[in-house]
């Protein structure tokens, strides 16, 4: 069946998923890509095993294309794998980031004055285009994660 039917781009049916990734999660977690690459290591590992050389008959064009798909499949994983831990790395890094700033502004917060706190507090919501109301949520929200 062909994927994009005469309705103008509709498809008759979803695209098939890509079998190194349980699609459970979109975009994939940290788990996902773990998994991708144990699977894509045991086809790379299956692949080596045969014996494709020119002694042994070499490949036919049907046993090419397969052979062809599997490498391009493999390749789409760890592509795929690698851009999504480029990601999570750099979530990491900013909510690392995030946590360090809030820090120092609960600690810059305790060893002023009270006048100057409420002075900081201002500055810091004026900064994030938001009132101190607003600023006092976000802190709670964030510190309870």
């Amino acid at each position: 069946m062909d994927i994009n039917s005469s309705n103008k781009g509709a498809t008759n049916s979803p695209l098939p998923l890509h079998p190194f990734f349980n699609q459970s999660s979109n975009p994939a977690t940290l788990t996902d890509c773990l998994d991708a690459i144990d699977r894509a290591n045991a086809v790379i590992e299956l692949i080596n095993s045969l014996e494709l050389g020119e002694q042994n008959g070499g490949l036919n064009e049907r046993a090419l294309f397969g052979y062809y798909w599997v490498n391009s499949l493999v390749q789409s994983a760890l592509t795929f794998v690698n851009v999504r831990l480029n990601e999570l790395q750099l979530d990491s890094y900013q909510q690392l980031q995030s946590r360090s700033l809030l820090t120092g502004l609960f600690q810059a917060l305790e060893s002023i004055d009270e006048p100057h706190q409420d002075q900081l507090l201002r500055h810091v919501a004026h900064h994030m285009g938001m009132e101190v109301s607003e600023l006092f949520d976000t802190l709670k929200n964030i510190s309870s994660d």
